[in-house]
């Protein structure tokens, strides 16, 4: 008789290896940059006190650069966010780290000219193309995730919008409910009331919130056309 095996997938943390020293992500958001509260501190001249943070889900993560003076950048282009994925390299300052997460196969990147670009297109054939048809799933889906932590961070550019028409209701609202209330209007398909809620909700939120860097991030790639 045949012995039935089965095999588990072992989830792997995904590390920054700076001058062949490993530094293991945790689930969360991990920052960088010369301020003592930082996850990863260096003293560098050349970065900013909050450089650049990584949101890290459980088979993505996702670079946000914190409004820095000289800029982050992944694979010699200059980001303002970035889907990570193995081996890429980020560069700030003289400081270049690898990225290493094995599982990880998606690169997204949001340039700061505002290109966008996918570094690795889906194989067309083969078991491998449901593997990145799932992680481009997966990576899309945390563009819903809300990030419920408020943390003082350089100020990113100022971002000025004209405001919306909305509802004494909406606007009464905290800024959390509606980031929550524009992600559940953009899920049932109301992008342009999830549009209009957050690009109201930036201006409100002062400079170094973590949300606003979020709120900016997912309007630069899903409103702006």
């Amino acid at each position: 008789m045949f012995e039935h095996t089965q095999t588990h997938a072992v989830y792997q943390k995904p590390r920054l290896i700076l001058d062949n020293e490993r530094h293991d992500l945790p689930l969360g958001l991990y920052r960088v940059g010369r301020d003592p509260q930082n996850n990863l501190v260096l003293q560098d001249s050349a970065l900013s006190r909050h450089h650049f943070a990584i949101d890290v889900q459980s088979h993505q993560a996702q670079l946000i650069d914190l409004g820095s003076a000289n800029g982050t950048f992944v694979n010699k282009k200059r980001v303002r966010s970035a889907w990570l994925k193995d081996g890429d390299k980020i560069k700030i300052g003289d400081q270049v780290f690898s990225f290493e997460a094995p599982g990880f196969i998606l690169s997204h990147a949001i340039f700061d000219d505002g290109d966008q670009t996918n570094s690795k297109k889906l194989s067309s054939a083969g078991s491998g193309s449901w593997v990145s048809l799932l992680a481009l799933l997966i990576a899309s889906s945390s563009l819903f995730v809300q990030v419920a932590l408020y943390e003082k961070v350089q100020a990113p550019t100022e971002l000025r919008l004209p405001e919306p028409e909305e509802s004494a209701t909406t606007v009464s609202l905290a800024p959390q409910q509606r980031w929550q209330k524009a992600i559940s209007d953009f899920r049932a398909g109301d992008e342009e009331n999830a549009c209009k809620l957050i690009r109201s909700l930036i201006p409100e939120l002062p400079p170094n919130d973590i949300l606003r860097v979020k709120a900016k991030s997912f309007y630069d790639r899903k409103c702006i056309l």
